[in-house]
């Protein structure tokens, strides 16, 4: 999310002010926390571990819920910064504890695979896009890594419709 806010508001992510960073964290929060559903799921917190049971819910990390719940004001700056205090000293600021699972696309699986059946590299995209190789692949970052590499051993082409949860 938070590049996605690069791409739309910065322009493939080249802006080089100051505030790019701040925008594209508060674009990613808006993004995949809205205030209204977080308002409406909580309205108080008494506790850490209140907050790593309702991160689940938004995906995102203990040290983002609990940034976005001072933002929008059901954390006080106190209590935000009490509990990141208490994150670094339990170690769970730099070892999530209770990790959502890394997320990959069976859709752009199927279509890098298909693409490098065409003999389409990653270049050639990045190059059709106009934009730099590295910056493609922070774009992709890992979401269908493995549909570049032919020696790896890649699953059939079986895809199941995605079901949208809201």
């Amino acid at each position: 999310a938070h590049e996605l806010g690069h791409l739309c508001m910065h322009q493939h992510g080249g802006s080089s002010h100051k505030s790019a960073e701040p925008e594209a964290n508060a674009f990613a929060a808006s993004f995949l926390m809205p205030p209204s559903d977080i308002k409406g799921k909580i309205t108080r917190i008494h506790s850490l571990s209140q907050i790593q049971k309702h991160k689940k819910r938004w995906g995102v990390s203990l040290a983002a819920l609990t940034y976005n719940l001072s933002k929008i004001g059901i954390l006080t700056e106190w209590q935000a910064r009490n509990y990141f205090i208490q994150m670094n000293k339990d170690g769970t600021r730099k070892k999530e504890p209770d990790p959502m699972p890394f997320e990959t696309s069976h859709i752009w699986k199927t279509i890098f695979q298909e693409l490098w059946n065409d003999k389409i590299t990653k270049a050639d995209l990045a190059k059709q896009v106009d934009i730099p190789e590295d910056e493609f692949e922070s774009l992709v970052f890992g979401l269908a890594v493995r549909a570049y590499n032919p020696s790896l051993d890649i699953e059939p082409k079986t895809f199941k419709r995605p079901r949208l949860v809201i």
